[in-house]
């Protein structure tokens, strides 16, 4: 038998029970009162004065989540090749598809309205001004919805929770 086997604060003399021991700390703590303000870079370690919300939905928009080409699933309809209208890169001002075409994107890229696929650039073969499907994906595909990561309200951190270094990243 090891020294701790079979000892309890309510058969080792000299110890208190737990409910007690847990009162009698109680009363020689205070709750913090005040709270500080501290940069974003310093803030690892401490904890939240207050529930922290998201203010915006992640991703803000629509995007595409891989290279490929944004396209209307209905425009393929009579075929598997469509023409190539453009380019659509990350950073880039939402634009709209051209009926009946498609459009190169890039990952983090505003997913163009009227868009409602994405296929990957390695299930495409690009002829010319056309591309051509080899594999038709599915409606959504490959896209990632403005909010799907968090939507606007989102709790990021709780009253009281330690901020961990993963945490400075949400803010």
């Amino acid at each position: 038998m090891t020294f701790l086997e079979g000892a309890s604060c309510e058969t080792t003399p000299g110890l208190l029970p737990l409910d007690e021991a847990v009162s009698l700390a109680l009363t020689q703590v205070s709750a913090i009162s005040q709270s500080e303000n501290v940069p974003l870079a310093e803030a690892a370690g401490r904890f939240a004065a207050q529930d922290v919300l998201a203010p915006a939905a992640m991703p803000l928009f629509d995007n595409s989540a891989m290279d490929g080409f944004a396209f209307a699933l209905a425009d393929l309809a009579g075929g598997n090749s469509l023409p190539l209208a453009g380019t659509v890169a990350a950073g880039a001002a939402p634009r709209d598809l051209p009926p009946g075409a498609a459009l190169e994107i890039f990952p983090g890229a505003p997913l163009p309205q009227g868009a409602d696929a994405i296929f990957r650039l390695e299930n495409a073969r690009v002829v010319g001004d056309s591309v051509h499907i080899e594999q038709l994906p599915r409606p959504g595909e490959n896209i990632r919805r403005a909010g799907s990561d968090q939507p606007v309200g989102a709790q990021l951190l709780a009253r009281g929770q330690k901020i961990a270094p993963r945490h400075i990243g949400l803010l």
